[in-house]
């Protein structure tokens, strides 16, 4: 009997103990992976393939580029992932069945249930004022090659290449359609069921649709502004990253 009573007071113990464990806060990590696509209406991107738009002028693709900044992810608390992070996605669109691949960028963070997920496109302001020197070699903002000493900013977006204006099959015009400045920062954010488990690694799947980006709202005129270098340009350029924002989607 005396047995039959210790055994009793275990078994009820032990249930306690895993009720408690069940209400409690998570304490592991898990891994979010965010897969970066360039598409063009849909189809993969393929650095130097040739594209066309709806007004017939052919172009292709040799760099695009961006930074994200101000990384967060939304749940019962705000988690920052990162500031500044330089993403590069000609290499890995350099073929088609590495464009189908895309691009990760990979992190960790505390396990638990989130909701949405933020990142600027570009570099944060108070960042902005600062120029490579400032920033130690292991930083992304280190990089001299991105930083546009004219506008005293880092280029928040590169989408180069080349373009046939004349519809002769000669790609004659380049392209360099740049984006930076304080007033081109712009957001990003997707909703959805983004919990993070130790187990499995999240995936976010986005797409940047360049053809989406050249044509939504209307054509962009490649024809008279092939190249952003001037700081008049700015009212093109705020355009620009907007239009470079609403490309992207979860897929």
């Amino acid at each position: 009997m005396k047995y039959s009573k210790l055994l009793f007071l275990t078994i009820v113990s032990f249930l306690i103990m895993s009720s408690c464990n069940d209400d409690a806060e998570p304490t592991g990590s898990g891994d979010l992976q965010i897969n970066f696509k360039l598409v063009y209406d849909d189809d993969p991107l393929e650095m130097l393939k040739s594209y066309e738009l709806p007004n017939g002028i052919r172009l292709n693709f040799n760099r695009v580029s961006f930074y994200v900044s101000d990384i967060k992810m939304f749940g019962t608390e705000v988690v920052e992932l990162g500031n500044n992070d330089y993403i590069n996605l000609t290499n890995s669109h350099a073929s088609q069945s590495s464009a189908i691949q895309g691009f990760n960028f990979n992190t960790t963070l505390k396990e638990g249930n989130y909701n949405a997920l933020s990142f600027l496109l570009g570099v944060s302001a108070e960042d902005n004022a600062m120029v490579p020197s400032d920033f130690t070699s292991d930083s992304d903002l280190s990089l001299n090659g991105e930083y546009w000493a004219g506008w005293e900013s880092y280029v928040f977006v590169k989408i180069e290449g080349n373009l046939d204006l004349d519809e002769d099959g000669v790609y004659e015009e380049p392209m360099a359609l740049h984006i930076g400045g304080d007033n081109a920062l712009a957001e990003f954010q997707v909703t959805g069921d983004l919990r993070i488990d130790p187990i499995i690694t999240r995936q976010v799947p986005l797409t940047i649709d360049l053809y989406d980006m050249l044509t939504e709202g209307g054509v962009f005129d490649l024809e008279a502004n092939p190249r952003i270098h001037s700081l008049d340009q700015e009212p093109i350029v705020i355009d620009l990253a907007q239009r470079f924002v609403n490309a992207i989607s979860i897929n």
